[in-house]
């Protein structure tokens, strides 16, 4: 079910479907918006105990078909982070690369940077990882949430020392 979902994911921006949902008083955003629970809810069961072979499909079918901001928080949400931590690199790209939708770049960094607490990235990624992300999470500190904060406060204090810090 979620592979045909990211499969028929370019039929979303058709034009027959752009004018059906017109129709409906929705733009795509927010169609994708509705979509997210139930998005969500199927990668958290495919995820649970899932080996890494799962996780690679769905990425693959991710970066094939989908590259939507909303599916790739959820992915990255459900799923073990010892699956991509070590790839975490690889990830912020795969993060900054994604189609936009109202699911953020900084809020997926945000889940990102909270299942990196529980799996934390090679200590060789770490310098690039934090200069990645402070790119993004920089430009727009003014609307980043007390709670979007605290994460990524949490995650350079255990994982950073004072002088990489500085470095940046």
């Amino acid at each position: 079910m979620l592979y045909d979902y990211l499969y028929v994911f370019d039929t979303y921006k058709e034009e027959k479907m752009v004018q059906s949902l017109k129709r409906m008083n929705l733009d795509l955003d927010t169609y994708l918006h509705l979509s997210s629970p139930a998005v969500e809810w199927l990668l958290k069961c495919i995820a649970v105990d899932a080996p890494k072979s799962i996780f690679t499909t769905v990425l693959k079918h991710f970066r094939d078909f989908c590259g939507n901001s909303m599916v790739l928080k959820h992915i990255i949400d459900s799923f073990d982070p010892t699956l991509y931590a070590v790839n975490a690199a690889a990830m912020v790209a795969l993060v900054k690369q994604a189609d936009a939708s109202r699911t953020t770049t900084v809020e997926i960094f945000h889940t990102m940077a909270t299942r990196f607490m529980q799996a934390p990235p090679p200590e060789e990624q770490r310098m690039v990882i934090l200069n990645e992300v402070w790119k993004v999470v920089a430009k727009v500190r003014v609307g980043l949430s007390e709670q979007q904060i605290r994460v990524f406060t949490n995650l350079v204090i255990p994982f950073y020392s004072v002088g990489i810090c500085n470095r940046t």
